[in-house]
């Protein structure tokens, strides 16, 4: 499966590149892989529609929405302060649901359809990344090291 998110030609940005720069470049919401990258803030994952692993009886199977911490610049998953940045960020977008029809009279239908499919995308990836980066917090206060692995994190299926 190609993906614009995998862009074979940009290897200046192919890492810095992701879903929110395929709706400004192109206009539409891309399937899966699903990219993120906040430089600031030292963020950078990546959702994937499914991972093959193992159930709890050993069998393969399929998890669905999966996530990447690493890109090689950045391992593992964000500390408190990014999680804050990515729940401050689901706040933007679900302000976005709030706009009167007066402020919204100039936007077509085809334009707030492609919005919401964005708003809708990113905070279901903001959500698992929030929710597994807390998993990796919660199990590096317990056991006292800071740096565990992406390993740590979990799939959505798993929570």
């Amino acid at each position: 499966l190609m993906s614009y998110n995998r862009c074979a030609d940009c290897k200046l940005v192919a890492n810095e590149w992701g879903t929110p720069e395929i709706l400004r470049d192109f206009g539409f919401v891309e399937g899966y892989p699903h990219r993120y990258y906040f430089e600031e803030e030292e963020i950078w994952f990546e959702i994937v529609d499914s991972v093959p692993g193992n159930d709890e009886e050993g069998k393969q199977v399929l998890w669905d929405d999966h996530i990447i911490w690493e890109d090689g610049s950045f391992i593992g998953p964000p500390g408190r302060k990014g999680i804050e940045y990515l729940r401050a960020e689901i706040d933007k977008f679900e302000a976005i649901e709030k706009l009167t029809e007066k402020e919204l009279r100039h936007v077509a239908l085809n334009e707030w359809n492609t919005i919401m499919r964005y708003k809708e995308t990113a905070v279901k990836d903001f959500r698992l990344a929030i929710k597994e980066a807390e998993k990796v917090l919660e199990l590096s206060e317990n056991y006292g090291s800071s740096e565990l692995s992406a390993d740590a994190a979990i799939s959505s299926d798993e929570l």
